[in-house]
């Protein structure tokens, strides 16, 4: 596993070709404000490019397929706000100085962060995925906003009071659309830098909206939306085999998912898939404790198809494999 220090900038690209790629990669400069480059390397390949547009915001796009697990260790550059989208099953994240994340899966993931850190980056094997990142200063967001402060999430994770210095929450159609059209922007030179100038400024303000939004459902609940978290922290229970999604389980209890999820965490402590786990894990121990079974009963009984991945997900909680109870 190689350590390497990568920011999208040029220098970082060829180190991150040379270091962890460990071979002489071509850089290609589509704009003097992008750049661009592709690899293949012993079956997983991708591309990465970084622009910087003139309204301040950095944008950086990549692809990447792999046939096998892949893993190493970078370098995360301190970061003041960086709006992050996925698509398709993205790496496991493990900081340094703080729990695991994975990327991608649909989810609009907001980051802030003081200082560099050390990050391990863990690929499963046979997929594929593409993630944009949109880097801004928070005083030229405000700036472009025209406004004193930022939405009360975004203020939180700049302040150091939000859980782990990251923001979570599903991505909405329309942010889809826009990421289609920057993922698949074809032109070059001048029309090419104003085009994602403009598709970054308008895909930065609906964020913004959706951000906004989650804001607003911050709000103090109440007696009715409390009794709806209730009943989705019981069905999450009833059906801890077969969970509902979290658009099924929005639907069911009556509630929005930005309301049920930004409202779960804050009646529970964590958000309601986070407690879903532990809950399963629990319940996974209690069953080979007391009743005998063996792991891959286990797995079954608590929703886990594949007995591998329930003892890996056992030995994070736990700290140690299930096979340590038989």
């Amino acid at each position: 596993m190689e350590s390497v220090e990568f920011r999208g900038e040029p220098g970082d690209l060829r180190r991150f070709a040379g270091q962890v790629l460990k071979r002489t990669v071509s850089i290609e400069a589509l704009s003097p404000f992008e750049h661009r480059m592709r690899w293949d390397a012993h079956g997983n390949a991708g591309s990465s490019s970084a622009t910087s547009l003139r309204s301040g915001v950095k944008l950086s796009i990549t692809k990447l397929s792999w046939d096998r697990p892949w893993a190493f260790q970078f370098r995360d550059a301190a970061t003041p706000l960086k709006f992050l989208l996925g698509r398709g099953p993205g790496p496991q994240l493990t900081p340094a100085n703080g729990p695991m994340f994975v990327l991608g899966e649909g989810m609009l993931q907001v980051r802030s962060s003081g200082r560099a850190h050390s990050t391990t980056c863990e690929f499963q094997g046979g997929a594929e995925c593409q993630q944009l990142a949109l880097e801004i200063e928070p005083e030229r967001l405000r700036e472009l906003l025209g406004a004193p402060a930022l939405p009360a999430v975004l203020e939180a994770l700049l302040a150091g009071t939000t859980e782990n210095g990251m923001h979570e929450q599903p991505a909405v159609p329309a942010v889809f659309r826009l990421f289609e059209e920057v993922l698949h922007a074809d032109g070059r030179g001048i029309s090419r830098q104003l085009f994602l100038e403009a598709k970054g400024l308008e895909l930065l303000a609906v964020l913004i909206d959706e951000l906004s939004l989650v804001s607003q459902a911050m709000l103090p609940l109440g007696q009715r939306d409390l009794e709806r978290l209730e009943c989705a922290r019981r069905l999450l229970l009833e059906r801890i085999d077969a969970p509902p999604s979290l658009p099924e389980l929005a639907r069911h209890v009556g509630l929005n998912e930005v309301k049920l999820k930004t409202g779960f965490r804050l009646l529970f402590g964590t958000s309601a898939f986070a407690y879903l786990r532990g809950q399963r894990m629990e319940l996974a121990r209690r069953l080979l404790v007391q009743r005998g079974l063996s792991v891959t009963e286990v797995a079954l009984r608590v929703g886990y198809a594949n007995p591998s991945k329930f003892a890996s997900a056992f030995r994070k909680h736990f700290g140690f494999p299930p096979s340590a109870l038989r």
